[in-house]
């Protein structure tokens, strides 16, 4: 019992001695933080990098026991604070810009397939399997004037009705354009078409003329 009120009183002398010289005891402690920071610091890289697996399983662990509570704290802070989530999203990326862009260059260097999917069904309502079986029953070659695949990327380009965006076939990259120069429709390739009967008509005549 005295042994219990002995150690109540030294708590209750503790407590009066702090309160009374807060102020100079949490000045003293940042002082000497402050004094010894950078040897703390160092300390403290020496023991991560000594013991880096180690911390790297424990972080793992209290991640997974703790998923919730973090990811329900971490929705809160970036709820309670939009600004500094966007600034330090903006500074983490101007500092590791280069990383990023290899890191996506060598995402979709891997996923080439994933992606030309995606972007025909997205453009043209057709999957990378219906564009290249529709390449298959082409010959492999331009559907209008049965020559390769020309321009940069070296594919054919997926030619659909405007108005009822209906996949037509795939075409070169002269073709292509051609067929959007005339205005997409069978009425400009016969306006052309009768153009160029008619000039080499007149051609025609001028040489016989001429002879």
């Amino acid at each position: 019992m005295r042994a219990k009120r002995g150690e109540g009183a030294r708590r209750m002398r503790s407590r009066a001695y702090y309160e009374a010289h807060r102020e100079d005891i949490i000045a003293k402690a940042n002082a000497d933080y402050t004094a010894h920071r950078e040897e703390r610091l160092a300390q403290r890289a020496l023991y991560r990098a000594a013991h880096a697996d180690e911390i790297s399983e424990a972080g793992r662990r209290y991640r997974d026991a703790n998923r919730l509570t973090i990811n329900a704290r971490q929705r809160l802070y970036r709820a309670n604070n939009p600004e500094k989530v966007a600034a330090n999203k903006k500074r983490w990326y101007e500092a590791n810009r280069e990383h990023v862009a290899a890191k996506k260059r060598a995402w979709a260097e891997g996923h080439r397939d994933h992606l030309r999917d995606q972007a025909l069904r997205s453009l043209y309502g057709i999957t990378l399997a219906e564009y290249n079986a529709l390449l298959a029953a082409q010959g492999g070659v331009c559907g209008s004037c049965g020559g390769p695949a020309t321009g940069r990327r070296k594919t054919f380009h997926v030619d659909h009705d405007h108005r009822t965006r209906r996949v037509r076939g795939l075409l070169c990259d002269s073709c292509n354009l051609a067929i959007g120069k005339l205005g997409d429709d069978v009425e400009g390739v016969e306006r052309a078409l009768e153009y160029l009967i008619a000039a080499r008509r007149r051609a025609a005549v001028w040489t016989e003329a001429v002879a």
